[in-house]
């Protein structure tokens, strides 16, 4: 069996990170909450570790940190009611903001 790697995601910037690395899990909020598990006991995220195992939770934390100063902000904008018609098309009003912050 393959042991995982680490693997890193981010929704939307500044809005949540998320780190895993074997079968440990970073989760970190805006607000500065972090919560770290260990999915291979606890796969439905119920026992947060993080007071418990604080080096490892600095060290999932430094690992990010570190990934995420590499990554550019996103450019792109999430699509729902607020902002888009039925199919997907952005509204317009947004489309002509878009492209005069693009330089289009």
């Amino acid at each position: 069996m393959r042991k995982p790697g680490k693997r890193f995601r981010r929704k939307a910037p500044k809005a949540h990170s998320c780190q895993s690395s074997g079968d440990r899990k970073l989760v970190q909020e805006t607000r500065g909450r972090s919560e770290l598990y260990t999915l291979k006991n606890d796969i439905g995220e119920a026992r947060n570790l993080a007071k418990t195992e604080p080096e490892m939770l600095k060290s999932m934390q430094t690992a990010y940190a570190e990934w995420d100063s590499q990554m550019i902000v996103a450019k792109w904008i999430r699509q729902d009611r607020s902002n888009a018609e039925a199919g997907g098309k952005l509204k317009s009003s947004l489309s002509n903001h878009r492209d005069s912050d693009s330089g289009l």
